[in-house]
């Protein structure tokens, strides 16, 4: 996916294109069964893919029911969420778990933030509903004909199967989430890279008790573009930050952070472009960096892993808009790209002083 540069870009990028709900983690919630037992999504998830869907009426419970194992036979559970009262949907024999949200303020809470419904939770436009990854981020959001949101659904859940299990004997501690940023926000991160004025990567460098930056080959070879723009960069914090911190806040315990700088940088095969090992916190002015976050906008180039050598020899390398997140001490390599260019977003987590 190199950048596409026949599309209209402004120079400044002054925005960047709208976001959906996929990438974020959805938030937890609780109901009720038609017999009064409790319902916590976050207790009912046991690690597998999920289909929530928000039903358009008590109706669809039969549709529903009809094509539940075209979800259920990938792998996925399902879990359906109708605006009725428990005395009706006792009534209904489903094979999947129903809920109720009798006051529809759960259903208009959901459907506001996925698709800013003018009248949410009224059932106007059909129904909608999330289809989860095994971390609760959402994979697809859909909202229409129900015939129309189990096919993406089953579609989505044939794209992104997990490959066979393997047996490890050891990795590194690093956290990698796939579908972090979408297709067109990669696309216009590496126009952005393209259409502006990227300057040779440094490396830092402590003498005399003072901190300096030197482009070192030796150690370095890159193309670095700043994002400097005030709206862009404020735009990218909340569109990571907000994908990110609740992933931080459940691996590693680490919340109340801020960033750095955001990067757009290139590795190009043509330049031998590379970064050999090191870490990124151990000179005063980074010493309280804490967690790297680098975010791949590419994926159809070769070589260019990154390498945690205290850890083992394995590369790791997400597909495009996924991302790695790993401790700032912990010494990591990128490999040279071989073939084409490697495009990605970086940027270092600080905690926020009390």
């Amino acid at each position: 996916m190199q950048p596409d540069t026949d599309k209209h870009d402004v120079q400044d990028v002054a925005a960047l294109p709208p976001t959906s709900p996929v990438g974020h983690r959805m938030a937890n919630f609780s109901l009720r069964d038609p017999f009064g037992q409790p319902f916590n999504l976050y207790d009912a998830l046991e690690g597998h893919p999920a289909l929530i869907v928000f039903l358009e009426g008590i109706e669809q419970c039969a549709a529903l029911a009809g094509r539940e194992n075209e979800i259920t036979g990938l792998g996925a559970d399902l879990f359906a969420i109708a605006v009725e009262t428990p005395q009706v949907l006792a009534e209904v024999e489903a094979p999947f778990a129903l809920f109720c949200d009798p006051d529809g303020q759960v259903t208009a809470k959901f459907e506001d933030w996925a698709f800013g419904s003018a009248s949410p939770g009224t059932g106007e436009a059909g129904s909608f509903g999330f289809l989860l990854d095994a971390n609760q981020r959402v994979a697809e959001a859909r909202r229409g004909a129900l015939e129309e949101i189990i096919a993406a659904t089953a579609e989505c859940l044939r794209r992104t199967r997990p490959a066979p299990a393997e047996t490890f004997t050891g990795s590194a501690p690093v956290l990698v989430l796939p579908r972090l940023l979408d297709e067109d926000l990669c696309q216009a991160l590496m126009r952005f890279w393209v259409n502006g004025k990227p300057f040779e990567g440094t490396v830092g460098t402590v003498g005399a008790g003072d901190e300096f930056h030197r482009v070192y080959h030796e150690k370095k070879r890159r193309l670095d573009l700043s994002i400097s723009d005030p709206g862009l960069h404020k735009q990218l914090e909340l569109i990571v930050g907000q994908r990110i911190a609740p992933e931080l806040e459940k691996a590693f315990h680490f919340s109340n952070f801020f960033f750095e700088r955001f990067l757009v940088v290139c590795y190009d095969a043509a330049r031998d472009d590379f970064f050999r090992p090191h870490r990124d916190n151990l000179s005063p002015d980074t010493a309280e960096r804490r967690f790297a976050v680098t975010v791949n906008l590419n994926d159809d180039y070769d070589g260019g892993g990154l390498v945690f050598p205290e850890y083992g020899p394995d590369h790791y390398r997400p597909d495009a808009g996924g991302v790695l997140i790993f401790s700032c001490s912990l010494i990591h390599e990128a490999l040279p790209v071989t073939k084409g260019r490697r495009f990605a977003l970086l940027n270092m987590a600080r905690q926020k002083l009390a």
